[in-house]
């Protein structure tokens, strides 16, 4: 690889991952198990990009491409690092300053035009790259472990390709998103869109699993080697038996196996709570009920997600019956979907609990206003919460989830999110920190903890207080 001419020498791991590679989607997504070569078909898949972008009038051809993670050390660690162990300084110079950015600039053989592509590096719990990723224009987006993602990032992202180069520049002989992932839980908007929306435009591949289940009796089962699994030849023998032993059965299946599952997460803060909802069926068909206001408890975001939860505090529990997020859009976007929901589901509206950001005067709004002063004039009133400890918000978030009965349906989103809301890890010493891992769940579990601490302040005299009690008798199983 030491003339810039010559590309590393890359075969598909396998018939899944090569027809992904032939795909011409708008949008697609490589899912698999482990150590099936998905983020180094998508890394070089950007690279076959780059080089087949049609050259400009002086035989350059011009890309430009995102490479997205959830997580900064993520990004750091895995990331950066597949697509530096194929593409080195050779290829250009790569800048090791955040955010991170390749220039690739090398010759092609044979007819004597040059590839010009810059690859940037984000991770969306950096507040300034999820600010710059917002205002990209790029010929393409590869998101790797796009289920760590919000669905709201991946769709903002839709806006942000086929701009470079600029249509006045011949633009991009290609463009479009791809992703890669393990398996996604069944209750993900990544499964709703593969196996349930199926819409126009995208484009899944799954590849086979690295074991597969055999079964032993009914209702048992064994998993042994799959021998159709991909990129077997770039691994070690036995890499996936290996690892089964001391694996619960969930974890083989979506890691190991390839297929869609739930699985539990280490330092969930809201684990035990949820799985006694679901066990007492407080997970189910909730309507709202009409005697009753719905009281809306936010997390405001601007260039990250705000999030809303829809509740009513009904003299005996809290009934949460919708669940609403999405990035980088004015307030008067979610003034709009208030109304539309109130008109939907026929509700009234009690209060609007903000946290305490919600009072802060905003540079970004003319005349220095805080964002209350614009809901108000938007037709809503919000109640701004004081700054409260975050240990106090999460002890009452389980409390109230102890009290409450969810919309399977409408709060599925929400409800993932609390899932997955957990301690934050110091990779180095491997053990858990006392402060909530900063990622896509976390604005769902705040506005939630908003909801916790502020259920006490909504003008619906029969909502409970925050007072640690007992769910009602009906609902011990």
């Amino acid at each position: 690889m030491k003339n810039s001419l010559i590309r590393p020498v890359y075969y598909a791991p396998g018939p899944v991952a090569s027809a992904f590679l032939k795909s011409d989607a708008r949008r697609r997504v490589l899912m698999g198990p482990f150590g099936s070569g998905k983020s180094v078909a998508c890394c070089h898949e950007l690279l076959r990009r780059a080089r087949e972008q049609a050259p400009d009038s002086r035989g350059v051809r011009r890309t430009r491409f995102a490479v997205i993670r959830n997580t900064y050390p993520e990004l750091k660690s895995t990331t950066v690092k597949t697509w530096r162990a194929w593409f080195g300084d050779e290829f250009g110079k790569f800048s090791s300053s955040i955010p991170f950015e390749h220039r690739l600039r090398f010759g092609l053989r044979g007819d004597g035009t040059r590839v010009e592509c810059d690859v940037v590096f984000l991770a969306m719990d950096q507040e300034a790259d999820a600010k710059k990723f917002l205002s990209l224009e790029v010929t393409g987006i590869y998101f790797n472990e796009v289920r760590e993602l919000s669905r709201a990032i991946v769709d903002a992202g839709d806006g942000r390709i086929g701009r470079y180069p600029p249509v006045k520049d011949g633009g991009p002989t290609w463009h479009g998103i791809i992703a890669d992932t393990n398996m996604p839980d069944e209750d993900h908007w990544l499964y709703d869109l593969a196996e349930v929306e199926q819409p126009e435009g995208w484009a899944f591949f799954r590849q086979p699993g690295g074991v597969r289940r055999v079964e032993t009796s009914p209702g048992t089962h064994d998993w042994v080697a799959n021998p159709h699994a991909e990129n077997l030849p770039n691994l070690i023998d036995g890499y996936y038996t290996a690892q089964l032993p001391g694996k619960e059965d969930a974890w083989v299946a979506v890691y190991l196996g390839a297929e869609y599952g739930r699985l539990p997460v280490e330092g969930a803060y809201f684990a035990e709570e949820l799985a006694t909802a679901e066990r007492e069926r407080r997970i189910a068909t909730v309507l709202p009920d009409p005697q009753f206001p719905v009281h809306t408890f936010w997390d405001l975001g601007v260039s990250d997600d705000t999030t809303i939860w829809f509740g009513q505090g009904t003299g005996g529990e809290w009934r949460w019956v919708d669940y609403y997020e999405n990035s980088g859009q004015s307030l008067d976007h979610y003034a709009a979907v208030l109304k539309a929901r109130a008109a939907e589901r026929r509700w009234s509206y009690g209060d609007h609990i903000w946290p305490h950001d919600g009072g802060q005067r905003d540079p970004g709004i003319l005349g220095g206003r805080t964002r209350r002063d614009v809901f108000e004039q938007l037709g809503f009133k919000a109640t701004v919460l004081p700054r409260q400890p975050l240990a106090d918000g999460i002890d009452a978030a389980r409390r109230l989830i102890r009290v409450s009965r969810f919309d399977a349906d409408r709060c599925r989103d929400g409800l993932t999110k609390l899932r997955r809301y957990r301690r934050a890890r110091d990779a180095a010493r491997n053990v858990f920190l006392d402060r909530p891992e900063h990622d896509d769940n976390s604005h769902a579990a705040d506005a939630f903890r908003a909801a916790a601490m502020g259920r006490d302040r909504v003008s619906n005299t029969d909502a409970w207080s925050n007072a640690d009690v007992d769910p009602p008798a009906e609902w011990v199983v």
